[in-house]
């Protein structure tokens, strides 16, 4: 006796084509030694496997015994039971635009299935991560970042699929720029004391202004 296409890898809650054997003789039962995944059922006279897995497991071996009067054969065979594989995975806000240093608030994803796992290609921007089992995106970005794709994988046992994250990260805004002193009298062609401002914020922007601002009032 033989079951042709073995080992088997079916599908949760996917109901399977019939397997039927091929053998020599007359039968009058038929077992299979351990039980059969719940939702398949091997037919008691004909030997034939049927039904709709419910239950996910690795790969498992199974003796299948038939046998009459006269005695019995036996055949060997393996069925895996995966899941169904995730589909539109998706992160609502995307394109994503986050600040330097400043916490994001978490993005969880949504998707149909039932991902196990999730990575990310290439790195997202330091500070910043996708969990490795919900798919969050979180964190505080420690670096500038301008716009650039992030393929996030999401996957089971039945396979993955992917979400293209578009991410941009700023420099926090400058802001509270003061010269103290002011107004300035100054003499004409008289050297001054430089006049330093103070301003919240940082990153190349603030320094771009504050050198232009010095060379347009102070001619430094």
């Amino acid at each position: 006796m033989t079951y042709v296409g073995s080992p088997y890898t079916f599908t949760k809650g996917v109901g399977i084509s019939t397997i039927t054997p091929t053998f020599n003789g007359t039968l009058t039962s038929c077992t299979a030694s351990p039980g059969l995944p719940s939702g398949l059922s091997i037919n008691n006279l004909t030997c034939e496997i049927s039904g709709t897995p419910t239950v996910l497991q690795t790969a498992t071996n199974y003796t299948i015994t038939a046998s009459n009067s006269h005695g019995f054969a036996t055949a060997n065979i393996s069925i895996t039971v995966n899941d169904v594989a995730p589909t539109s995975l998706s992160y609502a806000g995307n394109p994503f635009v986050f600040t330097k240093d400043t916490l994001i608030t978490t993005v969880s994803p949504t998707f149909t299935g039932t991902p196990t796992s999730y990575s990310v290609s290439p790195a997202l921007p330091t500070g910043l991560s996708i969990h490795p089992t919900t798919g969050q995106l979180a964190g505080a970005p420690t670096v500038l970042a301008t716009v650039n794709t992030y393929t996030v994988t999401a996957t089971n046992t039945g396979g993955s699929t992917t979400f293209g994250l578009n991410i941009i990260v700023n420099d926090v805004a400058p802001s509270s720029l003061t010269y103290t002193g002011s107004p300035y009298s100054l003499g004409k062609d008289a050297i001054i004391s430089t006049i330093t401002p103070s301003i919240s914020g940082g990153g190349p922007v603030i320094r771009l202004i504050i050198r232009s601002l010095c060379r347009l009032l102070l001619r430094c």
